[in-house]
């Protein structure tokens, strides 16, 4: 009969007790993952759908209303210079776009005629002088009255001896500041006549343009010129160019023109400050701001509907619907609209829906913020109806 050993029997029990609570730590690991895997199916089955829309809040920020209009650039100084006086083209000193300083001979009139016109006229003058000399040395009755004939020539005299004098002097046509040659309408040995005689055919010789300033004239329809005022800033942009340059409207021609039937009124915009790079006659597009609001409620323009006697609205986010709301609008730009009426900050208003193509523009839109303020794209709560 064996006998048995105390120190083997007590490992023996404390084996016995320890073996079950293995089997129980296991089955309770298990049962953890598949209660883990049940509730990831649980939430997998349960987490939201994507909202159907893509919507922005309204907020406080800046809208700027203008009025776009295309127009040309041309120099503020412009000069259209011509001789005087007749005679013949000596000599052309210029070619176009030649750039000139201020007092730059520019062409000269052949001297020889003017010069000969000249000597005439003082030995005229010296004759008549000698004539009135021999009466007023005479005692007659008619030495008197040939005084006051002789007088009466020696003014005539003293005049075209002035005339041939200013001709001699405007032989030379020179620049009156600096500036670039624009046109130049003469040439060597042509005979130039007095700007008057011809100035049907081509009134100027010379012309020189100033590159130190610039302005563009474009035409405003007769709907929108009551917004316009001079005085107010504006944004142009040079063909060719992405950046704009401050301007501000200078001048408004109250009488309209008819373009392509529709009454159309010049308005000048200078452009501020003496930019490089504008050429004159070049298209440029201006912006004339009418119209700057700041904090004011705004709504991305996009999202606004309607117009006229209609009224105007936005379909705003509520309880997972897209519901009409009726707004009134102050200011708008291309990117922006002012909300005077209908909307709190905050209000969710729709801008497309996210299982159809978005509007034109949209995607502009979206990513883009006007200044001072704007808007960013936002799901809308799940489970919403389509937009009616």
């Amino acid at each position: 009969m064996a006998t048995s050993n105390p120190e083997s029997q007590a490992r023996s029990d404390r084996l016995g007790m320890l073996v079950p609570w293995r089997h129980k730590r296991g089955w309770a690991v298990a049962g953890l993952a598949v209660l883990a895997a049940a509730g990831g199916l649980v939430y997998t089955r349960t987490r939201p759908d994507p909202s159907p829309f893509v919507t922005a809040a309204a907020r406080y920020g800046t809208v700027t209303d203008t009025v776009v209009v295309a127009g040309t650039l041309q120099p503020v100084h412009s000069w259209n210079l011509s001789f005087s006086t007749p005679g013949v083209v000596a000599s052309v000193n210029v070619t176009p776009g030649q750039t000139v300083s201020p007092g730059q001979l520019l062409a000269t009139l052949d001297p020889a005629t003017l010069d000969a016109e000249l000597t005439q006229a003082e030995a005229n003058l010296t004759i008549a002088q000698a004539k009135l000399s021999l009466a007023e040395a005479s005692s007659s009755a008619a030495s008197a009255a040939q005084v006051a004939i002789d007088q009466a020539e020696i003014s005539i005299a003293q005049t075209a001896v002035t005339t041939a004098q200013a001709a001699v002097n405007s032989i030379r046509l020179t620049a009156p500041a600096a500036g670039v040659v624009a046109q130049v309408n003469v040439t060597a040995g042509q005979p130039d006549g007095a700007s008057a005689a011809r100035a049907a055919t081509n009134p100027t010789d010379i012309v020189v343009e100033s590159l130190s300033a610039f302005e563009v004239t474009a035409s405003v329809s007769d709907a929108q010129i009551g917004a316009v005022h001079v005085g107010q800033a504006a944004l142009v942009t040079p063909a060719g160019q992405a950046r704009p340059l401050p301007g501000k409207v200078s001048e408004i021609t109250p009488l309209a023109t008819i373009v392509q039937g529709v009454a159309a009124f010049p308005v000048v915009v200078t452009v501020s400050g003496n930019p490089p790079g504008l050429f004159a006659g070049a298209g440029a597009e201006v912006a004339i701001v009418v119209q700057r609001v700041s904090h004011v409620l705004t709504v991305p323009a996009s999202s606004i509907h309607g117009s006229g006697s209609r009224g105007t609205f936005v379909l705003v986010v509520k309880n997972g619907k897209a519901v009409k709301q009726p707004v009134k609008l102050g200011a708008t730009d291309a990117v922006l609209a002012q909300v005077t009426a209908g909307l709190a900050p905050g209000d969710r208003v729709v801008l497309a829906q996210s299982n159809k193509p978005l509007p034109s523009g949209a995607t502009g839109l979206l990513g883009r913020r006007a200044a001072g303020g704007g808007a960013k794209a936002h799901r809308g709560a799940k489970g919403a109806a389509g937009i009616p």
